[in-house]
């Protein structure tokens, strides 16, 4: 009975050791502005996974970011983030693994893939520390080879893009989300909105058209939110030309010339 109740006590340890070491998991995560990849915020070493994300987002936060948590894991790992230099562009790309060198190639990498070219030489890495438990990742928004984050316009308004590409950037038919909420869906030459394509506004208006170097040019139709409808030509995103504006109800409100937006006469 002695050794059978020695053999129980033995178990029970056996177990509660388990569960300490589980409990010893810690967690990590890095936060970051797409759109200025140099507002970036890190945690690491913390209890649970909340508070980790939690952490960076208010550590990016505090530098003046528009942050979101891209990555997020637990356990014996490293993470590293690298950028290009703030004064050649807005490209970066992270990494985690279980060494920081392993990690860093990972993050130099991604961030290689849409820098044109250009060298990934600023990082800042931060580690779990020893004896955290099994590396896990939870989050990991590492954009594909045809997706870029963070890129603007001609008007500095930026944008996530997802499509195809020509020596790192868009080119052929692609997909702009820009961070307000407007997007455009269409044909992309040179890293800008050049062919066919529609734009989809915030408040519910779209407009289909030509576009030219990221502006209308040429003929297309405008939806209004409000059911009315513009037919005509366009220059440089203005109603601008011959065009016809129809009621909801398919009536005509105005035929005639028009100049940025408003009827000539």
């Amino acid at each position: 009975m002695k050794n059978i109740m020695l053999l129980l006590v033995l178990l029970m340890n056996a177990f509660l050791s388990l569960g300490q070491v589980n409990n010893t998991n810690k967690y990590g995560a890095l936060a970051i502005d797409r759109s200025n990849g140099f507002y970036y915020g890190w945690s690491n070493d913390y209890s649970n996974l909340a508070e980790a994300e939690s952490r960076s987002l208010e550590e990016c936060k505090k530098k003046g970011g528009n942050c979101i948590v891209v990555l997020s894991f637990s356990g014996n790992a490293c993470a590293v983030y690298r950028t290009i230099n703030s004064n050649v562009g807005n490209a970066y790309g992270w990494g985690v693994a279980s060494t920081k060198d392993e990690a860093d190639k990972i993050a130099t990498a991604e961030c290689l893939k849409r820098s044109n070219g250009m060298p990934a030489s600023n990082f800042v890495w931060s580690c779990n520390s020893e004896n955290a438990g099994q590396l896990t990742v939870y989050k990991n928004l590492v954009p594909s080879k045809n997706q870029f984050f963070g890129l603007k316009d001609i008007d500095g308004d930026v944008y996530d893009y997802e499509g195809e590409v020509l020596n790192n950037i868009p080119h052929g038919s692609g997909t702009q989300t820009y961070l307000s909420g407007q997007k455009y869906k269409g044909s992309f030459t040179n890293g800008m909105r050049n062919g066919r394509g529609i734009y989809y506004f915030k408040s519910g208006s779209r407009v289909e058209g030509e576009f030219v170097n990221d502006r209308l040019q040429g003929s297309g139709i405008y939806y209004f939110s409000s059911g009315r409808k513009y037919v005509g030509e366009f220059r440089n995103d203005k109603f601008n030309g011959q065009g016809i504006m129809y009621d909801r109800d398919g009536s005509v409100i105005y035929k005639g010339q028009y100049v940025d937006n408003n009827p000539a006469n």
